[in-house]
């Protein structure tokens, strides 16, 4: 299990540096493997497809680990979900765009590699849309994104030109 444990911490370092994304590789026990496998656990980043791919060109043949019987498992976080919603909105679409549920997007998301980028400004307002839904279910944010628009999130991140910003005089 040593040479393994070795060959896996290596490529858990390759995968997380060339995807960008944090990647775990680990010897876990899940219901979707059906016993002890080692599992590349990342969020948001590339596909799974992309992930195989990426294993694939960086696990050497003679590696202690058995490629075939690796389990891939990939998360979109929230941030992904509320970044997909702002950039919906900003075509003119309904915030789950296409899709009648948040799990909906979600699923979809999971077919879209590197869902976590986008502009600046898309991923100031996406942070908004999650601080304001306490990171709650894509639902949620939906819902949130739905009742406030474009306009009422960017709103609540730039104040009015008439107000000053709040400073306290003196030491604490």
């Amino acid at each position: 299990m040593a040479g393994r444990s070795v060959q896996a911490r290596r490529l858990q370092v390759q995968l997380s540096a060339e995807t960008g994304a944090p990647v775990e590789v680990q010897w876990d026990s899940s219901s979707r493997s059906g016993g002890w496998r080692w599992h590349v656990i990342w969020g948001d980043g590339p596909t799974r497809d992309g992930m195989v791919a990426l294993v694939d060109r960086l696990l050497p043949p003679a590696s202690a680990l058995d490629r075939d019987k690796l389990v891939y498992l990939r998360t979109i976080r929230r941030i992904s979900v509320a970044l997909a919603i702002v950039r919906n909105m900003r075509l003119g679409q309904p915030p789950l765009g296409e899709h009648h549920r948040g799990w909906a997007l979600e699923d979809h998301l999971l077919e879209v590699p590197y869902p976590e980028r986008g502009t600046d400004d898309d991923l100031q307002l996406a942070v908004e849309l999650c601080r304001l839904s306490n990171f709650g279910d894509a639902q949620s944010i939906a819902d949130l994104a739905a009742q406030h628009g474009i306009a009422g999130l960017r709103a609540r991140l730039v104040p009015p030109d008439n107000v000053l910003p709040f400073r306290r005089s003196g030491p604490r």
